[in-house]
């Protein structure tokens, strides 16, 4: 699952759960991509414990940057994006077409520039990459090895010609 949209329409819905209001119209989609950053629980219905810490620091403290660690937590979890740290740090002139590459290499579906700029914009924000719309490079702001230290041991070997995807079969097996 990818982002097809903004944060904030993201953040909108989040709200709406944490607030207890009724899903809104369209908020399906946008409740199955925080259950994927793991904000919301499978129920898509519930904060996950992330969740419940993005909305109290966000919504109920008013405290942007403490909303926005636990949005740089869940985003490391997010597999597009370890992809693209992992397939991307250090790579000098990399550009969102390198990043729907490597998306598109690592099998991930729904893949448009729409969705690439979303999730590059997502990642601005989290503090992993740095780009914006005016200058075209993006350049991966951690390098994998720290992004794993900051999120936990790593969970398996992965060789370096095709670390993402060792991961995520790894995880399938279990």
């Amino acid at each position: 699952m990818l982002p097809d949209r903004g944060w904030p329409s993201y953040e909108d819905a989040l709200r709406r759960v944490g607030e207890r209001r009724p899903a809104a119209k369209g908020d399906d989609p946008l409740r199955a991509f925080l259950a994927a950053a793991g904000l919301l629980l499978e129920d898509r219905k519930t904060l996950s414990e992330a969740g419940v810490a993005y909305f109290n620091a966000k919504f109920i403290k008013g405290d942007a940057a403490a909303a926005d660690a636990v949005l740089h937590r869940g985003v490391m979890d997010f597999p597009p994006a370890t992809a693209v740290v992992q397939l991307l740090a250090g790579v000098p002139c990399a550009d969102r077409a390198r990043v729907e590459t490597v998306l598109r290499s690592q099998g991930f579906g729904g893949v448009t520039d729409r969705v690439v700029a979303f999730l590059v914009t997502l990642m601005d924000r989290a503090g992993f990459v740095e780009s914006n719309a005016r200058s075209p490079p993006v350049v991966v702001l951690v390098l994998p090895a720290t992004a794993a230290a900051e999120t936990g041991p790593p969970r398996g070997f992965a060789p370096p010609p095709t670390p993402f995807r060792n991961e995520v079969w790894r995880r399938l097996a279990h």
